[in-house]
Order: C-alpha cells, then sequence, then structure tokens
C-alpha cells in the first residue's frame, strides 16, 4: 500500500528518512530507490531483485544507526 503525505505529489515507496517532530522530511533527510541505483537498461526482474536488497540494506542500517545511538548516548544499560 502506498501512502501519500497531503504536501507532498509523490509515492512515498522504497525510500527512508528521518522526520522531524512533526513527522515532515526536509529535503536532504530521505533517499529512496530509483535513478542511479536502477539498472541500465532498464530490467522489471532485476529491479524487483534490487528492491529486495536495499530493503535489507535499510533494515540493517536502521538498526545500526539505533545501536549506535544508545551507545553514544550512553542509554544502551538502560535498556536492559
Amino acid at each position: 500500500m502506498c501512502m501519500q503525505a497531503p504536501h507532498i505529489n509523490h509515492c512515498l515507496s522504497h525510500e527512508i528518512a528521518y522526520s522531524h517532530n512533526n513527522g515532515e522530511v526536509s529535503h536532504d533527510a530521505w533517499i529512496g530507490f530509483g535513478g542511479d541505483m536502477e539498472p541500465e537498461p532498464y530490467n522489471e526482474n532485476e529491479v524487483t531483485t534490487l528492491k529486495d536488497t536495499w530493503q535489507k540494506v535499510c533494515k540493517k542500517k536502521v538498526d545500526e544507526a539505533y545501536n549506535e545511538y544508545m551507545i553514544k548516548t550512553n542509554l544502551k544499560d538502560k535498556s536492559n
């Protein structure tokens, strides 16, 4: 399912972002699959595989960011 934000005129799919308190994402706080990440020539089957890889990389990086934050802020000990 694709959800659209009222102030954004494109679909938010295959993207990773950092949002502010009110949920808005600044222009430099997100990255989405597309552009130079797509194969040349374009191949739908390869794109499907690449999007799966993108999803795995994004999830791993989110976990890494959480763990790094917890260590840097000395909150790791409190979470156990």
